[in-house]
């Protein structure tokens, strides 16, 4: 947690968000909440989770006197410090873990000065939010209950796009391999590589498709890099369906000739590890030991 001085609020927080403690219908008491999305991505696409996306969670002591607290994470672990997502449509996105921690009577209470700004940014993914949203207007609620108060933050709103033909740049459907390739063509999962444009900017993505008899749609986006435009030579070696690793090389212009390389895991699209590389070097060692089958 970060505890800002009234000056360094007024130097750093202010000028980051020029009105962000400009008084709101939903501020009550002395002491006032409010929520920032700290991501830069713009809009997400169909798929997409937004486990890893960040929100900073600050409070104001607008009052004459300083004024007590309990830290962020606390209130988080005993579920005094809340987050809501609800689609336009209504529907409320499913979290999971609710189940929050006993309240500590011996809590040590922390004390924001006049005018000072607690600050403390949290994954989505660590209140139980990630799973894939379907397309449309979304609403994040966020209150904080504080020695017999409750605070309420002005809600803050992201989008969910459905991605048009002419925003996917380049694609690249990967090939399958393992169990995955055994399977008849209406069973088969599918996985691209594609740059997409996404608002004013493009973005790496890898993209994983349910199989033709469970509708085919998307159900996992994962934003690898984002690039300067439509990016030149690009390549992608690997398969999807055996957990290996996927190598996407391009240069970012034609007058470069420097290569980018990213080498990522096919399950999920994060970055392989040495560690992940050093397991599929021993695994190969020992398949390759194995005797062959007797027939």
């Amino acid at each position: 947690m970060i505890l800002l001085s009234a000056a360094i609020q007024s130097a750093c927080v202010s000028a980051v968000v020029a009105n962000l403690f400009t008084p709101h219908r939903l501020d009550t008491g002395d002491l006032a909440l409010r929520a920032i999305d700290l991501n830069s991505v713009g809009s997400y696409i169909d798929g997409e989770s937004i486990e890893h996306t960040r929100i900073a969670v600050l409070l104001h002591n607008r009052s004459t006197v300083p004024q007590n607290y309990f830290a962020f994470e606390y209130s988080k672990r005993v579920l005094d410090l809340g987050i809501s997502i609800t689609h336009s449509n209504g529907r409320g996105l499913r979290a999971g873990g609710d189940r929050g921690d006993q309240q500590d009577p011996n809590q040590p209470k922390l004390k924001l000065p006049v005018g000072g700004c607690a600050v403390c940014p949290f994954r989505l993914g660590s209140f139980g939010f990630g799973n894939p949203l379907e397309v449309g207007t979304y609403r994040i609620d966020v209150s904080l209950s504080n020695l017999g108060k409750t605070y309420l933050a002005p809600p803050i709103e992201f989008e969910v796009v459905e991605i048009a033909r002419d925003c996917i740049l380049a694609s690249h459907k990967l090939p399958l391999e393992g169990k995955m390739a055994e399977r008849s063509i209406n069973k088969q999962e599918t996985a691209i590589i594609q740059q997409i444009a996404v608002g004013k900017k493009v973005w790496l993505f890898y993209r994983q498709f349910a199989s033709l008899e469970n509708g085919g749609k998307a159900y996992s986006a994962t934003r690898l890099t984002e690039l300067p435009g439509k990016v030149v030579d690009f390549k992608v070696d690997g398969a999807f369906g055996n957990n290996n690793p996927l190598t996407i090389t391009y240069r970012e212009t034609t007058y470069t000739k420097w290569t980018t390389t990213h080498v990522i895991n096919s399950v999920d699209g994060r970055p392989w590890t040495a560690a992940e590389e050093k397991l599929r070097q021993e695994k190969r060692k020992r398949d390759a030991k194995l005797p062959a089958e007797k027939k």
